[in-house]
């Protein structure tokens, strides 16, 4: 657990820094923009809702700059308390119903259905250029009542450094990811560490939170016995001791996770997430003694299959590392707390089941793993 916390604590304080790429020069707009509206003494707070830029340079539209260029607006018009912000996936829906784009010509009428029915004051929509081997962006505030444009500002922006930063925000929009995770189980006090697969699918519910659903599969037995789990006993009907061991033979897990995103710089995001999960354990129990025992009621040597199903509490972090568009490849460090009841079989040794009841007892018990993880989102 001192070696999660760790891990956990670096990720967060390493994700502190962010590059500010674009958002400098949306800044710079929506303070112009808001001061001409200021002039005309709107009310506070004002709703708006932020249209996609029209892209008319080749360049921007080749790189989806326009928008990048209204989501980084987006979060400088957001964190002003005079203005509500009205949610993209909204804007989104809304006009797909009306069969209208988020970019490009919208008529008067248009614009006033779109402002009637999302509930906004205030329309900001643009365009981007080119001029002068740079991009224009040019920002414009129409009034959705009456479609009457109440302010407008520009601005020159470094054509690489929009296109930069438009490749980093689409890649950040998806709201689906399916991840593909390898790694080594490490079940602390039973003394098993087995490789396993697990497939997740992801779904940011917003930008930076997510539900997420896995199922974890172990892909080879373990070799060593459950530690300090050899049990002997001396039935006073035998004159040599019985013995106990248990290994665990298999793992499956499902786990529901609510997480967090933190972007980071370098095309990287920390996950930090935390959720309920249900396991179910096989192992192998063999019941042998020194002497030959057979009678009616005892049967030795003898292995039973066990299953054990349980709840557990999980915890993860993970960072990932975009690669390629909506690629990504990253490591998790994973983190459960669990605890069953086991269980020794006596099935065709009814002569042993009162001496084996006593020895049932409660593992409490934990594990840690260390997965590769290669994602895509869609």
């Amino acid at each position: 657990m001192k070696f999660f916390t760790l891990i956990l604590s670096a990720l967060i304080s390493f994700c502190s820094y962010s590059a500010a790429g674009v958002q400098d020069e949306a800044q710079r707009i929506k303070n112009d923009l808001k001061a001409r509206l200021e002039s005309q003494n709107i009310k506070k707070p004002a709703q708006i809702a932020i249209m996609n830029f029209d892209e008319i340079a080749k360049d921007a539209r080749d790189a989806a700059a326009g928008k990048a260029f209204a989501s980084a607006l987006v979060e400088a018009f957001s964190s002003d308390k005079d203005f509500i912000v009205v949610e993209r996936e909204k804007i989104e829906n809304i006009f797909k119903e009306l069969k209208l784009s988020m970019a490009g010509a919208v008529s008067e009428k248009d614009i006033k259905r779109a402002g009637l029915i999302l509930g906004a004051d205030w329309l900001i929509m643009g365009d981007i250029s080119e001029s002068n081997g740079e991009f224009l962006v040019q920002a414009r505030v129409v009034n959705s009542e009456s479609a009457a444009v109440a302010a407008a500002s520009s601005i020159p922006v470094e054509k690489s450094k929009l296109i930069k930063e438009a490749d980093e925000r689409i890649s950040m929009v998806a709201k689906n990811y399916f991840s593909l995770l390898y790694g080594d189980l490490d079940l602390n006090d039973l003394n098993a560490k087995l490789p396993s697969a697990a497939v997740e699918l992801r779904h940011n519910t917003t930008k930076n939170q997510y539900i997420s659903f896995s199922a974890l599969f172990s892909l080879k037995e373990s070799d060593d016995l459950m530690t300090s789990k050899y049990i002997s006993v001396v039935p006073e009907i035998f004159n040599n001791p019985l013995t106990i061991e248990e290994k665990i033979k298999s793992i499956t897990a499902f786990s529901l996770n609510y997480g967090f995103i933190f972007k980071m710089p370098l095309k990287t995001v920390l996950r930090v997430e935390a959720g309920p999960g249900f396991n179910v354990v096989k192992s192998e129990q063999k019941l042998f003694s020194n002497a030959f025992i057979t009678s009616m009621n005892v049967n030795l040597p003898k292995t039973y299959e066990q299953k054990y199903s349980f709840p557990s509490l999980n915890l993860s972090a993970s960072m990932e590392k975009r690669v390629w568009k909506t690629v990504y490849f990253g490591l998790d460090f994973n983190y459960k707390k669990f605890s069953f009841d086991r269980e020794i079989l006596s099935e065709g040794n009814s002569g042993l089941k009162s001496y084996l009841d006593p020895l049932k007892n409660n593992i409490s018990s934990s594990s840690k793993s260390i997965f590769g993880r290669f994602s895509f989102a869609f």
